[in-house]
């Protein structure tokens, strides 16, 4: 029998993190895992709608804040593994679900699938860049504010301190940026592809921040640490 839908369980999280005037992040714990802290982000597109990347329920007063900011309209799954809430996420919000195609069968198998990347509606501030050279459907997701370029990561880019967590060490997620070698083990099937996806990131004109899901934001040297993962870890 099918495991039914994790329900709205609010963990714990922090205050909405202002990145730019559109584009908002919030950082809260993974069910379960703690030190395995995630990170949603939202962003006003120009018609005052909200897309997601990742889904995190939120407190009452945190969903208040961001209802007067804008109007739900889109969460984006950065890959097939990020799904815990979305169902729960998707029924409260009523927001329209998309993924890669290629995460689809392991989405549907939790949360209905309203469409894939293709079927956001086009913004001049906001964009969808899938990265190439993965099995389930990585994609990040690029915005230009009137503080520069961001761009945001699922599982390909990760920048957790050492000492975050004996499950992070464990795993080597933490201790640097980095494409995590688990990622680049079972998640990555052609590393020259991903890295040139990657390249193309990094060389974005007015790139002012990397935004990852999983670990600190990069707001120094944006373009250097990226390329600095992608010769150390896909080279």
């Amino acid at each position: 029998m099918a495991k039914p839908p994790r329900p709205w369980i609010v963990t714990p999280h922090g205050p909405i993190e202002k990145l730019d005037d559109n584009l908002w992040a919030v950082d809260g714990e993974v069910p379960g895992m703690p030190a395995l802290r995630r990170r949603m982000v939202m962003v006003r597109r120009e018609d005052g709608t909200l897309i997601f990347f990742n889904a995190v329920p939120l407190t009452d007063d945190a969903l208040g804040e961001i209802d007067r900011w804008g109007k739900p309209g889109w969460l984006i799954l950065p890959n097939a593994y990020h799904k815990m809430d979305a169902h729960a996420f998707r029924e409260r919000l009523g927001v329209k679900l998309l993924c890669d195609a290629a995460a689809d069968a392991k989405v549907q198998a939790l949360v209905p699938v309203d469409g894939h990347l293709e079927d956001l509606p086009a913004d001049g501030a906001v964009r969808l860049a899938p990265l190439g050279g993965t099995k389930q459907g990585e994609v990040a997701l690029v915005v230009t504010g009137p503080g520069g370029t961001s761009v945001v990561f699922g599982d390909a880019f990760m920048n957790m301190p050492k000492g975050s967590g004996f499950i992070n060490d464990f795993l080597r997620f933490s201790g640097a940026p980095k494409c995590p070698p688990m990622f680049r083990l079972a998640f990555v099937r052609d590393k020259r592809a991903l890295a040139r996806d990657l390249e193309a990131l990094a060389m974005l004109p007015g790139l002012r921040r990397l935004v990852p899901s999983h670990g600190t934001i990069v707001d120094q040297d944006p373009k250097g640490v990226l390329q600095g993962v992608i010769a150390r870890d896909l080279g």
